[in-house]
């Protein structure tokens, strides 16, 4: 195939990507933006020493440490002249899918492969079914964010490499397991699964050293920590137990047959992985054979998808099974379990049978990248409208009247308060013909809100 052809088609949809992102991301605060974004940076710029500073950094966000999200926009205020831009913080949380990205390629590097295997990858990474993370400054650097800094991580541990090199990546992989630990809870699962990667390399020095660290790590983090109060809802541990699956079939979003239909996706993927990653490692570790590339390709795969695996059933334990199908922000972690199902399957088919799945992979790819933008452009236009006239009546009124109808959701003090101490400017031209459409102003905004955010409506701030 035509190199330059595929290099068009691997780089098509991140364009795509970047550029709805660039039009339809909007300078306006929203659900958690305001806790963790506001308050924290307003928090840290208080702070008198570099001890409540720290803490600051540290706190906690209901069951999460956020300290990558805080620190960011920290940074950001302070390169922009001491205001936060929501679309600066967006975009920086898009870019890493682009990590993500890197790690997978690392792996089908490995592989050794025709370049075009790689493009349904593409397709499937860059698209809009997870769109709340996608224009949702503190989901989008927390749950990109976690993902790309466990699989560098994974990666580096992996990566070959001479003595002195392999001391410095293992360094860098610790760090940024502490980094993803801190950027969201389900980041401790790096540091987990990164001590099995050590193991299965027999490389039991820098065990030694991973192990008291990572508990160290996890003893810090734990500390203070209060659980969650998620409301009286009871649900039958089958459904818990469905749910994991669920978790993982969850990019298919809701099914006609419900939970079990989205579990049947996922228990697949988990037995593609199981199958063609899992079993081929064991057989290798067992008869002590070298570790080739195509090795490392399938040990990198399947160590983040045990990560993937150990963070469903963290979040079926804690979150309602129909939020876990619905939630627009987990789908990222469904979307990663099928690109590493769909790269092990590149490496063990025999070459007759490749290239037909690769083939139908490409053409899946394409057509459901298509099916969410098609989808999800509606509903994002519509979501670009609300926060815009939110602004625009926050502006006015130094209110939202909306706010009302939504438990437990009022923070008009954070706002006013960002905006009095020129931490945030509000958009320009807030008040073009903004008055037209008050009529289905309020009708879309819950439903809006209902759609995208299941979880946190009736809640308060809630966060993956």
């Amino acid at each position: 195939m035509n190199n330059k052809l595929v290099s068009l088609a691997l780089w098509c949809p991140v364009v795509l990507y970047f550029g709805y992102l660039l039009f339809f991301a909007v300078n306006v605060p929203q659900l958690d933006d305001f806790g963790a974004i506001f308050v924290s940076v307003m928090d840290l710029k208080r702070s008198a020493s570099f001890r409540e500073f720290w803490y600051v950094l540290l706190n906690y966000h209901n069951e999460h440490r956020i300290a990558y999200t805080r620190l960011v926009a920290w940074l950001v205020s302070l390169l922009s002249g001491g205001v936060i831009d929501f679309r600066m913080l967006i975009a920086l949380g898009s870019l890493s899918l682009l990590g993500i990205w890197w790690v997978f390629y690392r792996a089908f590097c490995w592989m050794q492969r025709p370049l075009w295997y790689f493009v349904p990858v593409s397709f499937l990474l860059f698209q809009l079914q997870y769109f709340e993370n996608t224009f949702f400054a503190m989901a989008s650097l927390q749950n990109f964010g976690v993902w790309c800094w466990s699989g560098l991580s994974l990666c580096l541990l992996i990566v070959p490499a001479e003595t002195r090199q392999l001391r410095a990546r293992f360094w860098a992989a610790l760090g940024l397991a502490v980094l993803a630990t801190y950027t969201s809870g389900n980041g401790l699962l790096a540091l987990v699964v990164g001590g099995g990667v050590l193991l299965y390399l027999r490389r039991y020095r820098e065990l030694l050293l991973w192990i008291p660290v990572a508990c160290f790590i996890l003893w810090a983090y734990l500390a203070g920590n209060k659980p969650l109060q998620q409301g009286a809802v009871s649900v039958a541990w089958s459904d818990r137990i469905m749910a994991v699956p669920g978790f993982l079939g969850a990019f298919v979003g809701k099914s006609s047959a419900g939970l079990a239909g989205v579990a049947v996706v996922g228990t697949a993927l988990w037995l593609s992985v199981v199958t063609l990653g899992g079993l081929p490692l064991l057989r290798t570790y067992r008869e002590g054979r070298p570790v080739t590339d195509q090795t490392r390709a399938r040990l990198l795969l399947t160590a983040l998808f045990a990560v993937i695996f150990l963070t469903a059933l963290a979040i079926a334990l804690n979150r309602p099974p129909d939020d876990i199908v619905s939630t627009s922000r987990y789908k990222i972690s469904s979307i990663l379990a099928v690109i590493v199902a769909y790269l092990l399957l590149i490496q063990s088919f025999r070459s007759a049978w490749r290239p037909a799945v690769g083939r139908l992979f490409l053409l899946a790819g394409v057509g459901f990248c298509s099916f969410t933008y098609w989808k999800n452009t509606p509903f994002v236009a519509d979501l670009r409208s609300v926060l815009l006239q939110d602004a625009a009546e926050f502006a006015q009124n130094r209110a939202v009247s909306s706010w009302k109808k939504v438990a437990h959701f009022a923070p008009y003090k954070q706002w006013r308060m960002a905006v009095g101490n020129g931490l945030y400017l509000l958009p320009s031209g807030l008040f073009e013909s903004e008055t037209d459409r008050e009529p289905r102003r309020q009708a879309m905004l819950m439903d809006t809100t209902r759609r995208a955010f299941p979880e946190t409506v009736f809640r308060p701030s809630a966060t993956p």
